[in-house]
């Protein structure tokens, strides 16, 4: 079995952090050890945030070295390497994005989504969680308002009337970090008539988590 190598772990740590020449492979090679042992080193000695600094400046140091990077001469010839591909090679960069590349949100800003494409993404969204097989589907009355004229007033009264606390746990709006949710005590779906299905009698403020129970129907709404 080979002697275990002896490294000088202060000296690699110091010239690491000095020399901003210096690299983890260098000092490998210095010291006839693998770059990965640097590494190792490193991260006993060192916090995670020391070690990204001292790359940054190694980095920023590299680059200022480097002054043919910033020259227009460098920016035409980018823009020229750029200007290079065919246009078989942008097809196959398009029919890439097509496949499900991510493209920024940026460059999709003001495109409106042909026929064909909302077809697909009909097509892609069928399933449980579509339309009547959604377990809050309720006949399409969400292409109406959804819940009538007035409702946004309607909540706001609600919310003053109860201080804004749930009715059923106690929870405050500061407690929980937002406004209590306002829950009809009998479907806004089984009136028809918005006023009635609106009215103060028929609104109550719960927290979020009990809104979610009493919409389960594991505790009664008050």
């Amino acid at each position: 079995m080979p002697a275990k190598l002896y490294l000088p772990e202060t000296a690699i740590v110091d010239r690491w952090l000095l020399n901003i020449n210096t690299t983890t492979r260098s000092i490998a090679i210095e010291f006839g050890c693998s770059p990965t042992n640097v590494s190792s080193i490193l991260r006993r000695h060192l916090s995670a945030d020391t070690i990204d600094n001292a790359k940054r400046s190694k980095m920023s140091a590299s680059c200022a070295a480097r002054p043919d990077l910033k020259t227009k001469e460098h920016s035409e010839r980018a823009k020229y390497a750029n200007s290079c591909v065919t246009p078989e090679g942008k097809e196959a960069q398009r029919a890439g994005l097509l496949r499900g590349a991510v493209v920024s949100a940026n460059n999709r800003t003001g495109k409106k989504f042909t026929e064909e494409h909302k077809a697909k993404l009909s097509e892609a969204h069928i399933g449980i969680q579509s339309k009547e097989k959604h377990p809050n589907w309720r006949g399409g009355t969400s292409e109406i308002c959804w819940r009538g004229t007035g409702w946004t007033k309607a909540r706001k009264n609600v919310r003053i009337r109860d201080n804004n606390t749930c009715r059923i746990c106690g929870k405050t709006a500061e407690q929980q970090g937002r406004n209590m949710d306002v829950h009809h005590r009998v479907s806004y779906f089984n009136f028809t008539s918005v006023d009635q299905a609106n009215s103060l009698d028929n609104l109550v403020c719960l927290c979020r988590s009990c809104h979610r129970s009493v919409e389960n129907g594991k505790t009664p709404c008050p």
